[in-house]
């Protein structure tokens, strides 16, 4: 019976697969020297979502069934080194496409994009409930800090050269006699740039954030302060330019490509809200004052408003390698690197031919963790629908994170 569940699990993966540009690297720009085809996205019913962490797998959840405990039973020393092995960190990023469309050799794409990164508990707490803590030690933790979250939108319009150039252009009197060497030379490069406009929609960020607790023979205390400054009705976000430009040239049986975005790319919010929360116990045998109460407020700070704030991305990369190695079968390589995306890295894997009825493919990678991405779908003539499913660091109940995303194109 399990053997038949993970098979439909497996199944449905397969057929619900986020990402999935059978058109392989179909990002890069310059695809749009190829004429290939008029295209639209249909919106609402693509996107792409990534949800990670850095501590605990999907069946470490298991750890916190109460009813492993109903009879006497003890937390493991395996589960315990399980939730003390690094701090709890979140990860999401977005990407919904509102519109996407190419015509010829020309392209315009307006996109939703988000991303967050939370630091919500720190190891030192965790050993503490687990293991206890010292008495007349005091502790200090700082979850929540660098935590940060962001989204906006970005209007790419782009166009891709009608024809091939090469660098023998550049030569055209010189004599070559290296036969490589004139092979390169040689070699169409295809090319497409690209002009983005950014604009903020919400922005937040913590600045600072401790926590003090401590027990000792005649008292006991805690005490929690975080400041933060984050987007309100009054806050303002201001429209910037980036560009980019791709290049990719034909291989024998393959292509390779390679992709500069978001050149000068930063997001930018003037009068940006400030606010602190605060929490504070404390409890002392020799000592009482009937004026205290232990308090929990957060509230708005004006002296924490920013005047103006900027994020500024570095340029997006792409180096892309796709080689056929039988047939429908081809290997591709590539290095990915996106500040708002999550799922950034190196990655290695097998595609079938773009054409096929159902593509399907396969990328193993590496970033801070290894990720495993499945894309498969079905394709005709004149329409596709994608599917990718991701799984960070392992697969199924082992993972610690999940990606899914989907995407449907007409072609005329």
């Amino acid at each position: 019976m399990k053997r038949k569940k993970y098979f439909l699990l497996l199944f449905w993966i397969m057929i619900l697969v986020l990402n999935a540009d059978t058109d392989h690297f179909d990002e890069n720009v310059a695809r749009l020297s190829l004429h290939e085809r008029t295209s639209i996205t249909v919106p609402f019913l693509s996107y792409r979502v990534n949800l990670k962490n850095s501590l605990l797998r999907l069946c470490d959840v298991e750890i916190f069934d109460t009813n492993k405990y109903e009879n006497g039973q003890l937390m493991s020393e395996n589960d315990k080194k399980i939730l003390t092995d690094t701090d709890l960190n979140f990860y999401a990023d977005l990407h919904f496409p509102v519109i996407k469309f190419s015509y010829e050799n020309w392209k315009f794409d307006l996109s939703l994009h988000g991303n967050a990164e939370m630091n919500l508990l720190d190891k030192t707490y965790t050993k503490m409930i687990l293991y206890g803590n010292e008495t007349n030690q005091e502790y200090e933790t700082t979850a929540g800090s660098g935590s940060a979250g962001y989204a906006f939108s970005k209007a790419s319009f782009g166009y891709g050269l009608p024809e091939p150039v090469s660098l023998q252009m550049l030569i055209k009197n010189k004599k070559i006699q290296n036969p490589i060497l004139d092979y390169i030379l040689a070699m169409p490069i295809y090319a497409g740039a690209n002009l983005n406009l950014y604009y903020p929609a919400f922005m937040a960020k913590v600045k600072n954030s401790s926590q003090q607790f401590g027990s000792f023979d005649d008292s006991l205390y805690y005490n929690v302060n975080m400041r933060y400054a984050y987007f309100d009705e009054n806050s303002v976000g201001k429209l910037t330019p980036a560009l980019g430009f791709g290049l990719m040239t034909e291989l024998p049986d393959g292509w390779f490509h390679f992709q500069l975005d978001d050149i000068f790319a930063r997001l930018i919010c003037e009068d940006l809200a400030g606010a602190e929360y605060e929490e504070d116990f404390s409890n002392q045998l020799l000592y009482f004052d009937e004026d205290y109460e232990p308090f929990q407020e957060s509230y708005e700070n004006d002296s924490l408003r920013v005047k103006r704030q900027q994020i500024h991305f570095h340029p997006s990369m792409l180096l892309g390698l796709e080689y056929r190695i039988y047939r429908h079968l081809y290997a591709l390589a590539s290095y990915n690197n996106v500040d708002y995306e999550n799922s950034s890295g190196f990655s290695l894997g097998l595609a079938t031919d773009r054409d096929l009825l159902i593509p399907v493919k396969f990328m193993l990678g590496l970033q801070e963790i290894p990720f495993y991405e499945f894309s498969s779908g079905v394709r005709t003539k004149n329409f596709e629908w994608l599917f990718t499913t991701t799984f960070h660091s392992g697969f199924f109940s082992h993972t610690k994170g999940l990606g899914f995303g989907s995407e449907i194109n007409i072609h005329f």
